[in-house]
């Protein structure tokens, strides 16, 4: 604890239980403790005490020992079952000594003799008050710790199924989302479509401009899928120059209309060298959708999108080409 001003602040915050049989005990002690505390709530022994604990939550639990129905020994024993945390202090004339003992088995953390000296329950209260705000501390603190750790577990699992040049996801993640989305597809009875994207002679553009300039139509194309594609429709770079656009719940004609989007953006797109030469390049694109009745895995539904990837690379590339069972 920093200083009295913040102790004095965080034990109006506490929340006590009082128990005492005694009428005249219990409502003196409830004036000594009003110095301090201003949540009390008190009870007339231990069996009303543990009801009253059991129905709500409380910091610290301040109890006489020897009562009738059920004495403090009982109550705390019954506490401690279930709640090892909450702090417990006893108060006890001499001749209950013997109680005290007993107590102490039940991980008691303070005491305090009757008949009270205020002095010694400003001491015992300061004192206890300073442990449970350090517990509270503590506790934030490792709160405060698992939030970090979850967010940053969180930030390089993301890390892991990304591909570091383009931030599309890579092919890892493909492996893990595709049959979450497949599976769903067929539960939900909607369509699954998916398109393969493929760079045309990316080989000669490395050749003739050299890696960075490849670089860089790798990553100008990454960032033409990602306008192009909704929020539910997922990018991936599945390897070197080629890509793959994963469509939940698109149609064959829905899948044409973001394939015709990405094909007339590249139409536009200029990448400029380091001796300020513009360089264009075109794409070809194949797209399929996942068949229920006769696929069985993803792997036929990116087979069917790599035929038609390639009957478009066949026919003189920078074109569109829709899988058809009968002319592929």
């Amino acid at each position: 604890m920093h200083n009295k001003k913040t102790l004095i602040h965080f034990q109006k915050s506490l929340r006590i239980l009082l128990v005492e049989d005694n009428l005249e005990a219990r409502s003196a002690i409830y004036d000594l403790l009003n110095n301090f505390f201003d949540d009390i709530v008190t009870a007339e022994n231990g069996e009303v005490g543990l009801n009253k604990f059991n129905d709500s939550s409380f910091d610290l639990i301040i109890t006489d020992i020897n009562m009738p129905i059920m004495n403090g020994i009982e109550m705390i024993k019954h506490i401690r079952k279930n709640n090892k945390e909450v702090s417990i202090m006893v108060l006890t004339a001499y001749q209950d000594a013997d109680y005290l003992l007993k107590s102490i088995q039940y991980s008691v953390n303070a005491y305090l003799l009757k008949p009270i000296n205020f002095k010694e329950l400003t001491n015992v209260i300061n004192r206890l008050s300073t442990i449970l705000h350090h517990l509270q501390k503590n506790k934030e603190y490792e709160k405060h710790l698992e939030i970090l750790v979850e967010e940053k577990t969180k930030e390089l699992t993301e890390l892991s199924n990304r591909d570091p040049m383009t931030n599309l996801y890579n092919r890892r993640y493909f492996n893990e989302v595709s049959q979450t989305l497949l599976n769903l597809a067929k539960r939900e009875k909607t369509n699954l479509s998916a398109l393969m994207i493929d760079l045309d002679k990316f080989k000669t553009i490395n050749d003739n401009y050299g890696h960075l300039v490849g670089d860089e139509v790798l990553k100008k194309t990454a960032s033409m899928l990602l306008e192009s594609i909704r929020k539910s429709d997922i990018a991936i770079r599945f390897g070197g120059e080629e890509f793959i656009i994963l469509l939940p719940n698109t149609d064959l004609n829905g899948a044409q209309e973001i394939a015709q989007k990405i094909h007339s953006q590249t139409k536009e797109c200029k990448i400029k060298t380091l001796q300020n030469e513009v360089i264009k390049f075109t794409l070809s694109i194949g797209i399929s959708i996942y068949d229920c009745d006769n696929d069985t895995s993803i792997d036929d539904l990116i087979h069917k999108c790599d035929k038609a990837l390639y009957k478009a690379k066949r026919s003189g590339r920078d074109k569109i080409v829709i899988y058809d069972n009968n002319n592929l």
